[in-house]
């Protein structure tokens, strides 16, 4: 097997790596303050405060899609989040 300088793995053989945990893993979504909700990852303080906007409008979010209704928000993002161990505080 050929072996490229520098790495352990046979040429042209790749590993996806695994996201690192992010800052605030394990967040949840539903009692979180704007700090820990920044955390996230591709929050940011704007769209915390959407989050807690709409949290205080409409109470707790009860399943993943409500928060597709926050502005900012798409599908994609919000599966981002999910697996990075936010939570809506359910047990796991």
């Amino acid at each position: 097997m050929e072996y490229m300088e520098g790495n352990t793995m046979p040429r042209g053989e790749h590993v996806r790596q695994q996201p690192e945990s992010q800052p605030g893993h394990h967040i949840n979504i539903n009692t979180a303050s704007l700090e820990e909700l920044s955390q996230l990852r591709m929050v940011g303080k704007s769209r915390a405060q959407e989050i807690i906007n709409y949290r205080n409008e409409h109470g707790p979010f009860k399943s993943w899609d409500e928060l597709d209704n926050v502005p900012g928000f798409s599908k994609g993002m919000i599966e981002d989040i999910k697996k990075s161990g936010a939570t809506l505080g359910e047990k796991k």
